[in-house]
């Protein structure tokens, strides 16, 4: 595979991640893209938007587990190396779990915070991208190969990717709970 191909894949597994996660959450995925870098580089860069952007307020936990699931599908379907190229390259995951953190009602220190967002990560997080990689594969293949998703295209393509077995948000919203509060 050459590395433009692998960037491609890479990309398309992490975006993959964060929409069908946050699909399965209930929330409305908007558009989900994988474009060049606009400085000309040769990388590529996702997008996964989600209706109401950035503005809407949204649970703390949900945003978490939506957030979370690029970078594990990253470490855990595509084996992308933890450490410091992980910190440069989730750099905007970053920058949402920041602000989930500044929403939440809670007193505890951005350390306490951020060593919770790792349990989960290695623990819930990892779990539910491996249980559902087939699911990312499949969204994954059709983002690689039209680029960007949006309107019908992303509705089809969700489809096509749960092949029918989206979980209940409810039970998956409540499983998140539990395992954040564990």
């Amino acid at each position: 595979m050459t590395l433009e191909k692998e960037g491609l894949r890479d990309t398309s597994v992490h975006e993959s991640g964060h929409a069908i996660t946050f699909d399965a959450l209930g929330e409305q995925v908007q558009r989900v893209s994988i474009l060049p870098l606009e400085s000309g580089e040769q990388q590529l860069e996702g997008h996964t938007l989600l209706s109401g952007g950035v503005e809407k307020k949204r649970p703390v936990l949900t945003g978490i587990a939506g957030t979370l699931a690029g970078p594990a599908a990253s470490l855990y379907l595509c084996q992308f190396p933890n450490g410091p190229t992980a910190v440069s390259a989730f750099r905007s995951d970053q920058l949402s779990l920041k602000s989930l953190f500044t929403q939440q009602e809670s007193c505890q220190e951005w350390s306490h915070f951020w060593l919770r967002l790792q349990r989960f990560l290695q623990s819930w997080e990892q779990h539910w991208v491996i249980a559902n990689r087939e699911v990312i594969f499949r969204f994954a293949e059709q983002l690689e190969e039209l680029k960007s998703l949006e309107s019908n295209e992303l509705r089809d393509a969700l489809a096509i990717a749960w092949q029918g077995n989206k979980p209940n948000s409810e039970r998956l919203k409540d499983e998140i709970r539990c395992a954040w509060n564990a």
